[in-house]
């Protein structure tokens, strides 16, 4: 059961990546270009307002917790000074990308 809700988590990343015209690759990479980065934050928030565990979105996103601890901090302040971009907004308040996750999802679970 563990392993199946880490996969989901993976798939979820991919397919957040791909409609926003990155790799998984490129996330997970050590690259701190600022749309990589912004997209590491939303992801983070996603997951972290779904009780997923500090270390665990580290494990996924390939950053230590205490990084993880700065992008929510991060945005936190982005969303109180209002620069939030809107694509990213859905993405960490799970509005975006929904339907196509869960039909990915159905598709990779019936090819199992």
């Amino acid at each position: 059961m563990r392993l199946k809700k880490i996969i989901a988590e993976v798939i979820e990343i991919d397919v957040i990546c791909s409609r926003m015209g990155f790799s998984y690759e490129e996330i997970l990479s050590s690259n701190r270009k600022r749309e990589f980065v912004n997209l590491r934050i939303a992801i983070a928030v996603r997951f972290r307002s779904r009780g997923i565990s500090l270390s665990k979105i580290g494990v996924l996103l390939n950053r230590n917790h205490a990084t993880i601890i700065y992008y929510l901090k991060t945005y936190e302040g982005m969303e109180k000074a209002g620069e939030i971009p809107n694509h990213l907004k859905q993405i960490a308040d799970g509005t975006k990308l929904q339907a196509n996750l869960q039909q990915t999802q159905g598709e990779v679970s019936k090819n199992r």
